[in-house]
């Protein structure tokens, strides 16, 4: 997990040899989570999980949420458990801004205090900085308050990928492989303590940015209708279409917040039962591919069995 753009994807198909989409501008290319090519490694068969970032280009975090929780659900419910949790920071952000920090808090809320241990905050495109700016940023991220410190202090470790290479990708998850694994926060409120997604702690984090954003928009929303206002008084009537159509698409964006704030544990439900339809079509694909291939090759078998009766017995011929 990481932001968009920290070389997440890179990363996996580097160590995995697989080819799961790259972005090469801001937009974010994962957009579900996408599973590596099944690889070995000291003995172990292992498989990366891709993931779209908390700020992703094309969706809301809650809907990235959402997307990443339904599959966690679903592996949990099939007794699947992650070894750890890779997140992915750039070394080469020369500042860490409240975007970064948010994410992290939404990731920590995600995984949850218990499960830190299997966390691996992983450092990466050391060949962007010298090697001294990157120990000093590297040493920076440690003791910056509501970023790192506090995951660290609770047992999630630091590594720093410093090399492109495959040698170094597989020392990274080889910390991971001895890990015992371990059901994340997420999984466990929404399979065992049966909560709706709004009420996770993840969902409730998700809830309070939302409450947040929906206050700014209102407090803009006012000052709007006094430069409206003062604008009539001036007769600047330009400037009061302006305004007036700028204002009309931040209602736009108010009310969209509101229902997405609203309907949280709806619209997960809803994205359950797509993934549930979206299986369910595949399993009916899948069954009908093999039979159409069991039907060739009988069909195959028949002919060939054929061919041999009548070289081995001319006269049926």
């Amino acid at each position: 997990m990481g932001p968009t753009g920290s070389g997440k994807t890179s990363f996996i198909n580097l160590a995995s040899g697989s080819n799961l989409e790259v972005g090469k501008t801001v937009s974010s290319c994962t957009s579900i989570v996408a599973a590596s090519r099944p690889f070995d490694l000291d003995g172990r068969r292992v498989t990366l999980l891709d993931t779209p970032g908390f700020d992703d280009t094309e969706k809301e975090t809650s809907e990235i949420l959402q997307t990443i929780a339904v599959f966690l659900e679903r592996q949990y419910k099939a007794g699947v458990k992650l070894h750890g949790v890779i997140y992915v920071h750039r070394i080469s952000d020369k500042k860490v801004g409240k975007s970064s920090k948010a994410n992290f808090s939404l990731f920590r809320r995600l995984c949850g205090d218990k499960t830190l241990q299997n966390v691996i905050i992983m450092t990466n495109m050391w060949s962007e900085v010298t090697e001294d700016n990157g120990l000093e940023r590297a040493e920076q991220l440690l003791a910056l308050d509501g970023f790192f410190k506090q995951a660290v202090e609770r047992h999630a470790r630091m590594i720093h990928n410093k090399m492109d290479t495959i040698q170094s990708a597989h020392n990274v998850i080889r910390a991971i492989l001895k890990n015992i694994p371990l059901a994340l926060s997420i999984q466990t409120e929404l399979v065992d303590e049966q909560r709706k997604f709004s009420e996770t702690s993840a969902g409730q984090e998700v809830d309070r940015r939302l409450t947040e954003q929906v206050a700014r928009y209102h407090a803009q929303l006012m000052e709007m209708e006094k430069q409206i206002e003062e604008a009539s008084v001036m007769n600047d009537e330009e400037t009061m279409v302006e305004i007036a159509d700028e204002a009309a698409r931040l209602r736009e964006d108010l009310e969209r917040l509101k229902r997405e704030r609203e309907n949280q544990s709806a619209n997960y439900e809803s994205l359950k039962n797509d993934f549930a339809a979206a299986e369910e079509r595949w399993k009916k694909e899948e069954s009908r591919m093999k039979s159409e291939f069991a039907e060739k090759a009988w069909q195959s078998n028949l002919y060939m069995v054929g061919v041999a009766a009548m070289v081995l017995h001319p006269r049926l011929i």
